[in-house]
């Protein structure tokens, strides 16, 4: 399989949620912050997590958030590799387990 224009860099299949990985960082912050995390903290796993993903793509389809940066990663990797993020860096089971559920839609279903 090739990477084709508007596929995940990491699994290859199509991106379906346009998010660029900087606009999920954000969120990831905005959540950290949420959990009590100091900003250096919040840094700290921020730069963790970005060191997990695609560096250089050829996407050019663009992130509907911001509408600034190139897709790369599907929200599917971002949370795998988050999750593993965490997991490393010895995060408590619960906050893991919180940060899956939030970020993986399950906490949208009924």
């Amino acid at each position: 399989m090739s990477l084709n224009d508007g596929d995940c860099a990491v699994c290859l299949q199509p991106i379906t949620n346009p998010m660029g990985a900087e606009c999920y960082l954000k969120h990831v912050d905005m959540w950290l912050t949420s959990q009590g995390m100091s900003t250096i903290e919040s840094q700290i796993v921020r730069a963790h997590i970005k060191k997990k993903l695609p560096q250089n793509n050829p996407n050019t389809e663009t992130c509907v958030t911001c509408g600034k940066e190139h897709l790369s990663v599907c929200s599917y990797c971002f949370v795998f590799a988050a999750t593993n993020v965490l997991r490393e860096l010895n995060f408590a089971r619960n906050f893991e387990e919180d940060f899956d559920y939030i970020f993986s839609y399950k906490g949208g279903e009924i």
